[in-house]
């Protein structure tokens, strides 16, 4: 009767632990070493809560971040930039993609420059009820540049954008409309040869 108890408590928690909208990205801390800049966030929802204290009511971008950010669980943004190409390996890239692959989580994004060799993918996690938005993912793998961003909680995608006022993560500000993601101030020219997306329905 006990054994079958505790099968029955982990069978109840697998589905739980399916839906964590937080990464994994302990693998990715061997690249410090090689990079020339690092940025390393990671807010977790207390720190959140003290950051939201801190922002100015009366400042119209600040009172709209404090509101997304109050009902976040974590903020985690990983950027590795190197003085030479290839400085990171598939393989951890696809530590990070395989767990995109889970229960809840699916690709809005993919975009793939050939010419320039340069991946975009953005994951969303839906809530259990398949309403609402409850883990956000961006993956950006350039020849010299890697960038793993993961947002934890109840997103309100509307105002996905206000989390430029945090600061470090002011990369994300332009992420309000999902469907044309800048995450770089430059933008790849229209047509240009060798230039291929695609963007998962």
């Amino acid at each position: 009767m006990k054994r079958f108890l505790i099968l029955a408590i982990l069978c109840m928690a697998i589905p739980a632990l399916a839906q964590d909208a937080k990464l994994n990205l302990t693998n990715l801390e061997k690249l410090s070493s090689k990079a020339t800049n690092v940025t390393d966030v990671s807010l977790d929802k207390s720190m959140l809560k003290l950051a939201a204290q801190s922002m100015n009511k009366e400042d119209k971008e600040e009172h709209a971040a404090k509101d997304l950010i109050s009902g976040l669980d974590g903020v985690y943004v990983k950027v590795f930039e190197f003085d030479k190409d290839n400085q990171y390996s598939p393989q951890d890239i696809e530590a990070v993609r395989s767990q995109l692959q889970g229960p809840g989580w699916s690709r809005s994004v993919n975009i793939r420059e050939e010419k320039t060799h340069e991946l975009t993918e953005i994951y969303l996690m839906k809530g259990k009820d398949g309403d609402g938005v409850v883990g956000l993912a961006i993956l950006v793998a350039e020849p010299r540049e890697l960038v793993v961003v993961n947002i934890v909680g109840p997103i309100d995608m509307a105002k996905i954008g206000a989390l430029g006022a945090l600061g470090n993560l002011g990369n994300l500000g332009s992420l309000g409309n999902l469907g044309t993601p800048q995450l770089k101030k430059r933008e790849p020219a229209k047509g240009a040869a060798g230039t291929k997306k695609n963007q998962d329905e």
